[in-house]
């Protein structure tokens, strides 16, 4: 997952949040009451998918901050996800880097998929 929201936004919120606040608002039902069954962290919490969380270094704060509560969110379930930063990259440069001479999240996407492919044929010989 590349720099996204994964909870829908309640509260006061930093003034520099506020346009992300209002184009999430359009994806989600307006009831407050809602929200929360709206949020995709009880699903990643309880996923048997391992998970590859990136983030581009200029991201926006908004981006940063919501991934940091999904980390604190996984790590409370003591869950061993794997989060990048990768250095220099924007919010759309990092996802218009796939197939170009920049490798930076090509590479951690490899990198993830080898790791966990290594695991599963280890589990395999195990048995």
């Amino acid at each position: 997952m590349a720099s996204g929201t994964f909870d829908v936004t309640t509260g006061n919120v930093p003034g520099d949040e506020q346009s992300f606040v209002e184009r999430e608002a359009a994806y989600f039902i307006e009831d407050p009451l809602r929200r929360l069954e709206q949020s995709s962290i009880p699903g990643l919490l309880t996923s048997p998918v391992p998970l590859l969380i990136v983030n581009a270094e200029l991201d926006p704060q908004y981006f940063l901050r919501r991934t940091a509560a999904l980390k604190a969110s996984l790590g409370r379930v003591q869950r061993t996800d794997r989060f990048v930063l990768l250095a220099g990259e924007s919010h759309m440069s990092e996802v218009f880097s796939i197939n170009s001479g920049d490798e930076s999240l090509t590479r951690e996407i490899g990198h993830f998929i080898r790791q966990h492919l290594n695991a599963r044929e280890e589990t395999f010989r195990g048995r």
